[in-house]
């Protein structure tokens, strides 16, 4: 079953986001993981979005503003209830990672509150 060895490359794909140039991080893995966070089984995509913070981490302030939330925002209005809650369980820890500044007035009420049609981020 290639779908298993696909989630257990996600969080391998994290891990190795703490071993990797900066630059890497925020291009070709940053890449690789949105590729995969729109995997058309739903259990990847779950496990992208349980990932989401611990990526998050990892990478530079500007790559989590410009990449990794719109993986998020994509993730919480997923067409699968186990990848909604996956990515909105993530907002609280995706939180951390955001630089106030980096937000524009009613953005980080947006996150909060798991809200997707929006694009105050």
């Amino acid at each position: 079953m290639p779908y298993l060895s696909l989630q257990h490359s996600v969080a391998g794909l994290v891990q190795l986001a703490g071993c990797v140039p900066e630059e890497d991080r925020a291009g070709s893995l940053l890449s690789t993981f949105a590729e995969l966070s729109t995997d058309h089984v739903w259990s990847v995509r779950q496990e992208c979005a349980s990932e989401l913070s611990a990526l998050a981490t990892h990478l530079p302030r500007q790559a989590v503003h410009d990449q990794l939330l719109p993986v998020w925002k994509a993730l919480a209005g997923d067409v699968s209830a186990w990848v909604q809650t996956a990515a909105r369980r993530q907002a609280g820890a995706l939180l951390t990672a955001i630089h106030p500044d980096d937000c524009m007035p009613g953005g980080l009420r947006v996150l909060a509150a798991g809200e997707t049609t929006t694009s105050a981020l």
